[in-house]
């Protein structure tokens, strides 16, 4: 039970990590696309909906799209974390690897093979998106090493305490 817990709370604080790094990345993915391609459509699928709602267009409706997005992803981080940190408490014994670090950042391999890569080639393929395979599968990739590192040290963090011998 402590260890699920412990799963729980490392999950938790990496999945917020996670995202936020996900979402640093994608913006300065907009950035540099729209800088260079101001012609380019746009990757933000909220864009449109921005345009209606609040009257923005161009860059100023990417960033709030954007933002709108990171609130949503900041709640699904923190629901998926916790989610894939109870997995990792669940599985911890069976990874390979002798640190929680390195533990950590085979499963969030694990976990960026089946969400980013072979569900991201469905969800591309199905709205046409031909940039998403570039650019957030390495995208993906960079912050799930991120949040394997990160829940590996929240796991060593939140373990338990040992009194100190003088």
């Amino acid at each position: 039970m402590y260890d699920l817990i412990r799963g729980l709370k490392s999950g938790l604080a990496a999945g917020i990590i996670y995202i936020s790094a996900l979402t640093l990345f994608t913006l300065i993915v907009i950035y540099i696309i729209v800088q260079c391609s101001p012609t380019v459509g746009s990757p933000n699928l909220l864009t449109p909906h921005i345009k209606m709602i609040f009257g923005v267009t161009g860059f100023p409706a990417i960033i709030l799209g954007t933002l709108i997005g990171t609130l949503a992803y900041v709640i699904i981080g923190g629901i998926g974390g916790i989610i894939f940190g109870l997995i990792f408490a669940t599985v911890y014994n069976s990874l390979p690897g002798s640190t929680s670090i390195f533990k950590g950042i085979m499963l969030s391999y694990i976990f960026w093979l089946i969400f980013s890569v072979f569900l991201g080639f469905i969800f591309g393929a199905i709205i046409n998106i031909s940039y998403y395979i570039v650019i957030y599968i390495l995208i993906g990739f960079i912050s799930s090493i991120i949040y394997g590192y990160s829940l590996g040290k929240f796991w060593d963090k939140f373990g338990k305490k040992r009194p100190v011998i003088k």
